[in-house]
């Protein structure tokens, strides 16, 4: 018997997948007789487990994997090594033994991905004769046929020995049960250090440091005070927020739940000494326990913009290395680089300069501690949230930071020189300065070891950053003022018509609706067209009209994001730990089977994820945010919140909608 991830399966190996839940009784019954032995039990690549993991602690592990399908048990099909309750069969037509079709039974569905497999053989016209030529493990690189490569994903991957070889991928992980406790160290000389390193690079204001600052705070400034009174605790928050910056009050995003979860340490094999290190920078506009740079936000420089960001996030490296390295030489540099927003496009910039070798800005910040540049350095996978540049450079005459000039910035991503590059998009980010970096070409083709995966929500719906909860009041569109004798009349207004079009317009996208949640005070969430009277200009005097959205919304959507990219990662070897099933990696009870379909799409190569009308209205009416809008600027004044608006809607509307009501793609091109 074989433990499996599902994307390592060969086609050969469907119709010997047993269901999960017998999958998981037979896997306990032979972890706990210790008179069985495991020799018959092999693990293929299992991804988060490293040796020297405790022997219950794995068999746990294992047991709960394949219970869920993220495991699989395949046996060998040699005498009654046969799974009692396949997933997979094979139905021939009746009266043609040659012809027939395949059929996924009790379990499949806890495969994620196995149904669009099935379907896919069938496609094909893919026989159980086919199957047995099959070789190699795992789909995706399986090479058999030439329909039965294309099922396997055709050309994405037939670059796949572009990437270079990596010092440790998902076998290293693999802890054989039978000579777990057997050292793994051999005698001879050791070749020296092979570096495994995750770089991190955080979106603008986000800050985990400053988070936890914010939390100790409002702990002792709002939760314990207004206990007796909890309807409080919204508003108090909001003060203390203003009072501190944004960079304190955001949640925690994707990159830095990913960065916990990747592996530290030290994994020894034969003369192989590979050390898995890892450095985390805060996003632009922001310094840890100081207050926000309104520069570096609004700009992308400075010293506290994308190209500082790098240099300090490769500093850090530099310094975890040194503490880990001790005299040994440096053989290898593997790297996995993850960012959002402009922390995403900090993590492509930082890829290319790792890419200039000697000359680069890594390579002078190793130099800097005595540390020689690695003979064989490989950037093994990107993994990107809403890759937003934004650079607003003035001394370049750069003055909109939605356009494609990004300077100093290096984006371009040379497929000919990476690994994996994953890209997960807002589909809907609406805003003017909201401008996507994609991964495609300017022809809209994407290279064969690049995906660029579009979901639903907002931008920090995908990257994170969000509050579990909160309440969003929106201005849609900016006042309109109606003057004269039309004041007393507005609803016949040409003004009222045009807030009138936008709210039916926005009321069909469905923002409110069946799945709302209440305000605070227990009142329905809203979206109308408010007036204020004004006695003034005499003697009509004046009406103001504001399109106003009120909603209560959740944050935890983001986690899906953070879970599709590390599925993706440890995929290609990526070492992450296995997300946590609490706490804030846990995706709450309602939206699983929106997660469990997102990841069965991914799983079956789709890129445009596409939702139910019900599961739709789900996250849009709960979960994602409405982040275009045009509220007024609010002031901190004496503890007092003064709302102030300026007409200039190039400067004091940042969060504004586009014109067009559509996002701007800027193409991944090459420079010059």
């Amino acid at each position: 018997m074989h433990i499996k991830p599902f994307y390592r399966l060969r086609p050969a190996d469907l119709p010997l997948v047993e269901s999960p839940f017998l999958a998981s009784q037979t896997l306990r019954r032979t972890l706990s007789d210790p008179l069985a032995g495991h020799s018959s039990l092999l693990l293929d690549d299992i991804p988060g487990v490293l040796p020297g993991t405790p022997r219950e602690v794995v068999h746990q592990y294992l047991i709960s994997r394949v219970a869920t399908g993220e495991l699989c048990l395949v046996h060998t099909g040699i005498g009654s090594d046969r799974p009692m309750s396949p997933v997979v069969s094979w139905r021939p037509d009746q009266g043609d033994g040659n012809s027939g079709a395949w059929h996924c039974e009790s379990g499949a569905r806890e495969i994620i991905g196995l149904e669009h497999s099935v379907s896919e053989l069938n496609r094909k016209g893919l026989t159980p004769r086919d199957l047995s030529r099959a070789e190699g493990i795992g789909f995706r690189n399986y090479q058999g046929s030439p329909a039965e490569s294309e099922l396997n994903g055709g050309p994405q991957h037939e670059n796949a020995d572009r990437r270079l070889t990596l010092p440790l991928g998902a076998s290293a992980s693999v802890l054989p049960l039978a000579a777990e406790s057997k050292t793994l160290e051999s005698e001879g000389e050791p070749d020296g250090v092979h570096l495994v390193a995750g770089l991190f690079t955080d979106g603008t204001l986000n800050n985990v440091d400053n988070i936890e600052i914010f939390r100790k705070r409002l702990m002792a400034e709002c939760v314990e005070p207004v206990k007796a009174d909890p309807s409080r605790l919204e508003e108090c928050r909001n003060l203390l927020a203003m009072r501190m910056g944004e960079s304190y009050a955001n949640g925690p995003t994707n990159v830095v739940k990913l960065f916990d979860l990747y592996d530290r340490g030290a994994v020894k094999r034969d003369l192989r000494t590979t050390l898995f290190v890892k450095a985390y920078e805060p996003g632009p506009g922001t310094k840890t326990g100081e207050e926000d740079s309104k520069l570096g936000a609004a700009t992308g420089l400075g010293d506290t913009g994308v190209p500082a960001q790098v240099s300090k996030l490769f500093r850090k490296l530099v310094q975890e290395i040194v503490r880990v390295l001790g005299e040994s030489e440096i053989k290898s540099l593997t790297l996995d680089l993850f960012g959002f927003s402009r922390g995403a496009a900090a993590a492509r910039h930082a890829s290319n300069e790792i890419l200039k070798g000697n000359d680069g800005a890594l390579a002078r910040a190793m130099a800097s501690k005595g540390l020689d540049w690695p003979k064989e350095v490989s950037i093994r996978f990107i993994g990107l949230f809403d890759t937003v540049a934004g650079i607003l450079n003035l001394p370049q005459l750069d003055f909109s930071p939605r356009n494609d000039v990004n300077r100093p910035l290096e984006l371009y991503l040379d497929p000919e020189k990476l690994g994996k590059v994953v890209h997960l998009v807002a589909t809907d980010e609406k805003r003017a300065n909201f401008s996507l970096n994609s991964v495609r070409a300017d022809d809209g083709i994407l290279p064969a070891n690049y995906r660029e995966i579009e979901m639903p929500g907002a931008h920090s719906d995908v990257g994170g950053g969000y509050p579990d909860a909160q309440t969003e009041e929106l201005l849609l569109h900016p006042t309109l003022r109606i003057f004269g004798s039309r004041a007393g009349r507005p609803s016949e207004t040409m003004e009222w018509d045009n807030l009138e079009s936008l709210r039916a317009q926005t009321e069909a996208e469905g923002w409110i609706g069946e799945y709302s949640l209440p305000l605070s005070d227990g009142s329905k969430p809203f979206l109308e067209i408010e007036q204020k009277v004004n006695q003034h200009p005499s003697p009509d005097g004046s009406i103001e009209l504001s399109l106003r959205m009120m909603r209560h919304v959740r944050g935890e959507y983001s986690r899906i994001g953070m879970h599709l990219m590390h599925m993706l990662a440890v995929s290609e070897g990526v070492p992450l730990k296995p997300i946590p099933e609490n706490g804030s990696f846990k995706i709450p009870d309602g939206l699983e089977s929106v997660a469990e379909e997102m990841k069965a799409q991914v799983s079956a190569g789709i890129d445009n994820l596409k939702l139910s009308d019900k599961d739709l209205r789900l996250v849009r009416q709960r979960y994602i945010h409405h982040s275009a809008h045009y509220n007024l600027m609010d002031l901190l004044v004496a503890d007092q919140v003064l709302s102030l608006e300026v007409p200039a809607e190039q400067w004091f509307h940042p969060l504004r909608p586009s014109s067009s009501q559509e996002r701007l793609v800027h193409f991944n091109r090459k420079p010059g």
